[in-house]
């Protein structure tokens, strides 16, 4: 059946996709890949490596029958809610912003999956903008602090570091889908696109988007507001010029880029060309459904309930998670991110390497000992006959002589008779 195979087609591309973006279930390697430089993080993460799964789908969007749309969405609607809960069980900063990458790649496949790859294209552009920012930004904190990632062991940073804490702010609000910030108009639009498609979906999108304006809320205030509670951030003072411009200018982009909507020459011509009809078309059929205002409506309150929430638990200065000292089991389950490490562990361990050691043993049985050994073996057998009837002595010549020649004659007789 050609539409099966189509959808098999299909949904191997989409098993690159989820190893190339680390998306639900392959998300575990991204994380551990915040142990590189921080420039090296900011642009993987925003512009280059895990984007490019992204752009792989829009390409390739007309290949995918509805089956395997329905998987793109329901494996991006879980990878953006679940990161963005994983997201407050990380004290590294870093790692912290890694997850919030997953969560944001997760809307953008779950913008394809619901028949929209413009877009999961213009949200890629606007994360690409803040994304760097809060990476360069964390960057800058950590030279900053002198090398500490911990962000409890941080505070105070706001007033010491005012261009990286305003341009973290800027960045943050934009990750937060806020009005008038990048971030707003993409990821509010592929939210409104889940209420047309699927109210499930819809409603696991909104409370990501909750779970984006917490952990945006507990990475600023922790790390910026309140008192310093570590050395490093008793001495931190603000960054050199060389990292100072790129986050104005980022911030900057953070700030103003959504105005690309109204016209603004922010994106190349060639991406505005491709992005920005279908974003003003889709826009203008929410207006016409009078469904704008209440969607939008929603997006704030949405951002508006993350905010309070981080507030009120990460608003204060405190030693230590305020999560962890008053649900120990909540936030170790949530530390641990769904124990993918562990069951991953378990199964190289236990099955992988098993699997490969029978491999290794047939190999070794089969191209060894069989085909390397055996043939060696059997030459040797055939020398060892050989040499057995070279024994120089002439009437033993003769009689192998006469008995090849009667073995002629009678090949030799059948053969003409």
């Amino acid at each position: 059946d050609p539409s099966k195979m189509v959808t098999g087609l299909g949904l191997c591309l989409m098993c690159g996709f989820l190893g190339k973006s680390a998306q639900f279930p392959l998300q575990v390697w991204l994380t551990d890949a915040m142990a590189g430089p921080t420039p090296v993080s900011a642009l993987i993460h925003a512009a280059t490596m895990v984007a490019a799964g992204i752009y792989f789908l829009a390409r390739i969007f007309f290949m995918f029958t509805p089956f395997v749309l329905d998987w793109i969405i329901w494996s991006g609607a879980l990878m953006a809610l679940l990161a963005g809960i994983w997201a407050l069980g990380q004290k590294d900063i870093k790692k912290s912003l890694a997850y919030s990458t997953l969560s944001h790649l997760g809307y953008m496949a779950c913008a394809v999956g619901l028949g929209m790859p413009a877009l999961a294209l213009f949200h890629m552009a606007m994360h690409a903008v803040f994304k760097a920012t809060l990476f360069l930004g964390s960057g800058s904190v950590i030279h900053a602090c002198h090398h500490e990632q911990d962000i409890f062991k941080m505070g105070g940073l706001f007033k010491k570091m005012p261009i990286t804490g305003i341009t973290f702010l800027i960045s943050g609000l934009s990750a937060a889908a806020v009005p008038f910030f990048a971030g707003h108009y993409s990821k509010d639009a592929i939210i409104s696109q889940a209420w047309n498609v699927n109210g499930v979906v819809f409603g696991m999108l909104l409370l990501a988007a909750v779970f984006t304006a917490v952990y945006v809320t507990r990475l600023f205030a922790v790390a910026f507001l309140g008192k310093p509670r570590g050395e490093g951030a008793e001495h931190a003072h603000e960054s050199g010029f060389a990292m100072t411009l790129p986050l104005v200018i980022l911030g900057a982009l953070s700030l103003g880029a959504g105005w690309i909507v109204y016209g603004w020459p922010l994106l190349p011509q060639v991406c505005a060309d491709a992005i920005m009809p279908a974003y003003h078309a889709f826009h203008g059929s929410l207006v016409e459904a009078s469904l704008a205002s209440p969607l939008l409506i929603a997006s704030i309150v949405a951002a508006l309930v993350g905010f309070a929430w981080g507030i009120l638990y990460y608003g204060k200065s405190r030693e230590d998670d305020p999560l962890k000292q008053k649900h120990p089991k909540l936030y170790h389950a949530i530390h641990q991110h769904g124990w993918f490490d562990v069951v991953y562990d378990w199964y190289v361990a236990k099955v992988q390497q098993r699997v490969c050691d029978v491999l290794a043993f047939a190999d070794m049985l089969v191209s060894g000992l069989l085909m390397m050994r055996g043939s060696a073996t059997v030459v040797a057998a055939v020398g060892l006959l050989a040499r057995i009837s070279v024994t120089g002595n002439v009437r033993v010549y003769l009689y192998w002589f006469f008995a090849g020649m009667l073995v002629f004659m009678a090949f030799l007789f059948k053969f003409l008779f």
